[in-house]
């Protein structure tokens, strides 16, 4: 009767110890990620598809090429309105949290070049639906859920999903654009 027991003990603590095990590695493996850096992106609202803004760093300054696309023109100091249909955020890597900022906040930060950050880290785009596990969204709806835009925060080894606007993960406006790491 005592070796029963002791199978049965066995064969339920294994699957526990298992799960503990991965919700470890995957709680413990976010903690890794801490760039020095914060960085600012910035999403355009969905009603406004025929605007189109390019940005770029010039010199570790925020520039932007901003084009009208059913007029064709091309707007030098991009005081246009259609600019106000673009909301920044500035991205805290230590409190892993958005705040939104003024586009001249964002054009007075000096970036530095290029998508990687000086130590390493950059930010990808990737989808998912958000749950625990492949089957699950986020809102615990099982099978067929929706999927969301997500980025995610990468290192060398590991990655983390970065807590985005409230308004950005509500679809209340358009998917974020990367736009530099402050120094």
């Amino acid at each position: 009767m005592a070796i029963g027991r002791k199978s049965l003990l066995v064969s339920l603590s294994v699957p526990v110890i298992f799960l503990a095990v991965v919700l470890l590695s995957i709680f413990i493996s976010g903690s890794f990620v801490k760039p020095d850096s914060n960085f600012v992106y910035f999403v355009m609202d969905n009603d406004n598809p025929k605007f189109g803004a390019n940005h770029m760093i010039v010199n570790g300054k925020l520039k932007f090429d901003c084009r009208v696309y059913d007029l064709g023109e091309f707007d030098v100091d991009c005081n246009s309105r259609e600019m106000e249909s673009l909301e920044f955020f500035l991205y805290n890597t230590n409190t892993n949290e958005s705040m939104s900022i003024t586009i001249e906040q964002a054009k007075s930060f000096t970036y530095f070049d290029g998508l990687t950050s000086s130590d390493g880290y950059t930010v990808a785009p990737h989808y998912g639906t958000g749950g625990m596990f492949a089957f699950m969204d986020s809102d615990g709806d099982f099978f067929g859920g929706r999927e969301e835009y997500q980025l995610l925060l990468k290192g060398k080894v590991f990655s983390k999903r970065i807590n985005l606007s409230d308004k950005v993960m509500g679809y209340q406006i358009g998917y974020p654009n990367f736009v530099g790491w402050v120094k």
